[in-house]
This record gives structure tokens, sequence and C-alpha cells, in this order.
């Protein structure tokens, strides 16, 4: 089970101990989170059990992988790290938003509690399309033209608002078995603030399966 809790800029992250077990079943198992983040934080504590684990903050990739316990700022995930070696896929990157990855060492994951606190936690990604602020209504004049009704297909038109960056498509799902009420299947609308991002943490450990 995992809880999250945030108040005074900080983030803690609790991962309660596992419950259930099946044969072959490894206790002892290291903790690896990936945190998106826009910014690198401040401070990580951590307390594993009833102990506090000292943390270090590893200046590169490869220093993070060689160490026991320690957290890195990661720039620019790269996704593609599956493709064949030598192959066209193999040669395009594949590049997401930053993210603080944490390493702690290896406990007992049925007996002990991981608690990580997270100062200066960060994530405020805002629309990559959203450049301009400006009071902005909404579109007038949408419409599917009959020219633009096909078999498949449907292309909406409306008029443009001055000082739009991008649209928002909507179709309703109520009428989808008649693709021809065109006129009042689509609603369009411009969003005049940003909408807040979730918060993602991923949190993987290692001799097993085990995800979440």
């Amino acid at each position: 089970q995992l809880q999250l809790k945030e108040g005074n800029g900080t983030v803690i992250f609790t991962i309660l101990p596992t419950e259930g077990q099946f044969n072959g079943m490894e206790k002892e198992r290291s903790t690896l989170l990936r945190v998106n983040v826009t910014a690198p934080l401040k401070k990580v504590k951590v307390k594993v059990g009833r102990k506090n684990v000292k943390v270090t903050m590893a200046k590169t990739r490869a220093d993070f992988d060689k160490a026991e316990a320690a957290y890195y700022y990661d720039a620019a995930p790269e996704l593609n790290t599956f493709s064949t070696p030598c192959s066209d896929a193999a040669g395009i990157s594949v590049r997401k938003n930053p993210q603080m990855l944490i390493k702690l060492p290896a406990t007992d994951i049925t007996a002990n509690t991981v608690t990580v606190s997270m100062t200066g936690y960060e994530f405020t990604k805002g629309h990559p399309l959203a450049k301009q602020t400006a009071q902005i209504s909404a579109p007038q004049g949408v419409k599917v033209a009959e020219a633009d009704q096909q078999p498949y297909s449907l292309t909406p038109s409306w008029n443009a608002v001055s000082g739009a960056d991008y649209y928002e498509l909507q179709r309703n799902p109520a009428e989808q078995a008649d693709l021809y009420r065109s006129s009042a299947q689509y609603g369009l609308f411009v969003p005049s603030s940003r909408r807040q991002q979730g918060r993602n943490i991923r949190l993987d450990r290692s001799a097993g399966s085990y995800q979440r």
C-alpha cells in the first residue's frame, strides 16, 4: 500500500509493508522511485523501518547506478531503451519530462515501512501549445459541412479565434450512432487557464516482477 502527503513544500511518500507471500518470494528487495518533476528536489530524506538512511546526490547517472542509496536528477530521460541494437529504431531518441531517481537499499519489504521525504517538489509542466495569455471566447460557427461528411470521417470547421494558441474538440458519445448529426455532435472550446497536473510517481522493486 502506498500513501502520499503534501504540506509546506514537502511531499512525503510512504510504502507500507507488503502483505501476503508466495513460493519463492524474496523478501529482501531494493526500491527505486521514479518521480516526475520539472525541477530538481532540494532535499531527500529516507527512513527504512526505524532507521534513517543516508542518501547522497549523484552527479552523474553512472555514479547513481553504482551507489546503494542515492538520488539523481535526470533532465531528459531516454525512453527508447528496448530497440534492437544497430536497427533504424535504435537511432531514434525519445525524451520525456525530467525525473528524480531515488534508489534505496534492500530491506525486508514484509516487515519495514519505507518513508521518503522530498523537499522542493515541483511538477508544473504547462500545455506545450499554450504560449499567450489573453481573454478569449468560444469559437463560433462550429459545423461539419456536407462536403466534409465522409462514410468513415467527419471534418469539422469553425471561425478562428483571435489570440487562441490551440483548440480542444469534444465529441458526444451518446450521439455516436448517428454520424450525420454533426452540428450537435461536436462542441469546441478554448481553455483560458492551465490545468493542474497530477502527481506521477513510479515504484520499482528488484528481485522479481513487482511493480506499482
